[in-house]
């Protein structure tokens, strides 16, 4: 079920709210939480019921590790044993569903073997749930976690809770837990459900009106085989850095929105990034609980592996973390040479603050930055190698140069290599697209982010006209809604 639907908007979350509230005044905190897991699998099952089965194992599984590594003292042999199967089981689940055929098809092309291979379809969110649940074993054996305070019913409210499930944020067990608990957490809130309202809005805006029409510059430039001039490569590569972020700080503030709802407050995941002076600055703002996670769980182990402070050895292991980010994405090695790129990139990064110690404004550094991650995305998301030369060498000029046709009079001022007529014939595109473009950057840089309009939010009705517009214009919109992008990672 996606937020973006007429069957979520208009009969799933205004149901679940009315029986959600209905319930507590008639029933203890524990029915109420049974009713948060019930709608949340019934959420989760209605893309594809056959994985309700594994997702449900999955948390009894992980309930059970947590709970046996909690009632064992932490330096205990078993329970490192416990954490080990726990991490392993869900790693193990990782794999087989999103990387086996990845690694299996490249040990046949690398050895000329034939392993026989059969396609397998992702189960939605698998890299979020399992991720969550690795964070909660590791955080129960680190001692984080109240064991008297925590039993299957509530555990499974914290992984399944569905404004989160599909696409994060990433949470931990000691983020949800306490507020799941909470009885005043319970009752009506106002105007938590008018702050929710109108960050839903802005998310379903950003979704709406933004990422899906941009969507089809990106798939015409991507996914098309003609060859892109410079300025169709430009528009399609900046259309695709636009949508992605649109797309998914959208389903973050839906997300934060859906859950206010039901007063519980979820982490911010985006912070302004575009607007990140440096490579170091844009990973602590773009996806930050997914940064949060890397580098809690797999930067700092692989730090402390090795005794003493070496700059060096610090940079491969921002180099291996942020390799692992990018096949965290997806099984391909567009996703692991993407993630590559901005290891050394951020490696780079660490040299030139730490070592060289050259400073240059922060608006070339914004511009550095961007571009960076502009030129990278193009790796993110052409799905062949043949697409990844098309845009680049298209942004490079190679493929050559058109202008609009009113300039034909004027051509005597352009090189000869230079040609006019339609602009952006192969991206599907007109003058609308640089109008779409230019918009969302607008927005990007001159405007407040949607974390700042919720910290300043103030029941008014200005902001009650501002959330009805956004929403009203977005409904309008809904008959070609479209799958949020991180629903494939």
């Amino acid at each position: 079920m996606l937020f973006n639907s007429y069957i979520f908007i208009f009969i799933f979350f205004p149901l679940g709210i009315i029986i959600y509230y209905s319930i507590f005044k008639r029933c203890t905190k524990l029915f109420s939480n049974i009713f948060i897991l019930l709608i949340s699998l019934i959420f989760y099952g209605y893309w594809n019921p056959n994985y309700t089965l594994l997702f449900i194992s999955s948390i009894v599984i992980n309930y059970g590790f947590g709970n046996f590594i909690m009632r064992k003292n932490r330096i205990d042999f078993q329970s490192k044993i416990a954490l080990s199967f726990g991490v392993f089981f869900n790693l193990s689940i990782l794999f087989y569903y999103k990387y086996s055929l990845f690694l299996f098809s490249n040990i046949n092309s690398l050895f000329s073997f034939s392993i026989p291979l059969k396609s397998i379809v992702l189960p939605l969110a698998v890299s979020f749930f399992t991720f969550q649940q690795i964070a909660y074993l590791v955080d129960a054996y680190s001692g984080y976690i109240d064991n008297k305070k925590n039993n299957l019913i509530s555990y499974a409210c914290f992984v399944s809770f569905f404004p989160q499930l599909i696409a994060g944020p990433i949470v931990h067990h000691s983020e949800i837990m306490p507020q799941l608990l909470d009885q005043q957490k319970k009752k009506v809130n106002y105007r938590n459900m008018s702050l929710g309202l109108f960050s839903f809005s802005i998310g379903l805006f950003k979704k709406v009106i933004l990422a899906d029409t941009l969507a089809k510059y990106v798939a015409a430039g991507f996914d098309g085989t003609a060859p892109l001039t410079f300025l169709e490569a430009w528009m399609a590569s900046l259309s695709y850095t636009f949508q992605l972020y649109f797309d998914f700080s959208g389903y973050t503030d839906m997300a934060i929105g859906a859950a206010l709802f039901f007063n519980i407050t979820l982490p911010i995941n985006f912070n302004s990034p575009y607007k990140a002076t440096s490579l170091n600055s844009f990973w602590n703002n773009w996806h930050m609980t997914l940064s949060r996670f890397v580098n809690a769980y797999i930067f700092m182990p692989l730090l402390k592996l090795r005794t003493g402070y070496s700059f060096r050895y610090t940079l491969i292991c921002l180099f291996l973390s942020l390799t692992a980010m990018g096949l965290w994405h997806g099984a391909s090695w567009s996703f692991v040479i993407f993630g590559m790129c901005h290891g050394v990139g951020v490696g780079i990064n660490h040299i030139w603050k730490k070592k060289l110690r050259f400073k240059i404004s922060s608006l070339l550094g914004c511009f550095l930055t961007f571009m960076f991650f502009n030129c990278t995305l193009v790796l993110f998301r052409s799905q062949e190698s043949s697409a990844t030369f098309n845009v680049f060498s298209g942004m490079l000029g190679l493929n050559g140069f058109v202008l609009p046709s009113f300039l034909d009079n004027w051509s005597f001022l352009f090189p000869e290599a230079v040609s006019f007529g339609g602009v952006f014939t192969h991206i599907s595109g007109d003058v609308r697209t640089v109008f779409w473009v230019i918009l969302s950057a607008i927005i990007v840089f001159a405007c407040p982010n949607s974390n700042y309009m919720r910290e300043t939010f103030k029941c008014d009705p200005k902001r009650l006209l501002f959330s009805v517009l956004m929403f009203g214009l977005s409904v309008l919109n809904l008959s070609s809604y479209s799958e949020f992008l991180y629903f494939d990672f």
